[in-house]
């Protein structure tokens, strides 16, 4: 049994067709999620957040701040998407460069959804 099977957010994540891993540093990463550039035109990014696990199950990560391999995203008109965060590259290991961050800290009033949620909902072979 995998860590990524020992936690159901992270299996639902490779269930439903994300490509899931664990880097040998401890980040966790989505590798091919697709994004529209200033272009209008579909890439692939890298969505990399620290991994936080208890007993070898993920729990909820200490900071709201996630990072991104990729041009910033936009909508499909070619505007930026306001995701917060900003440029941000940092080298995170030899294969794992990161160009920018999200951050989308949760409001203590409202309810707050996951990033697994979000990505669920998006889902990796959804028209943009």
């Amino acid at each position: 049994m995998t860590r990524l099977s020992r936690s159901p957010d992270l299996e639902r994540l490779r269930e439903d067709g994300y490509e899931v891993f664990i880097h040998r540093t401890g980040y966790l990463v989505l590798n091919n999620i697709p994004y529209v550039d200033s272009s209008c035109v579909v890439r692939r990014g890298r969505l990399v957040s620290e991994l936080t696990v208890e007993a070898d199950v993920t729990i909820q990560p200490r900071d709201h701040v996630v990072m991104w391999s990729g041009d910033a995203p936009c909508d499909r008109d070619g505007n930026p998407l306001r995701l917060g965060g900003g440029p941000a590259a940092n080298q995170l290991a030899d294969d794992l460069v990161v160009d920018r961050t999200f951050s989308s800290k949760p409001r203590p009033t409202t309810t707050r959804c996951s990033s697994t949620w979000t990505l669920r909902q998006l889902g990796p072979g959804s028209p943009l």
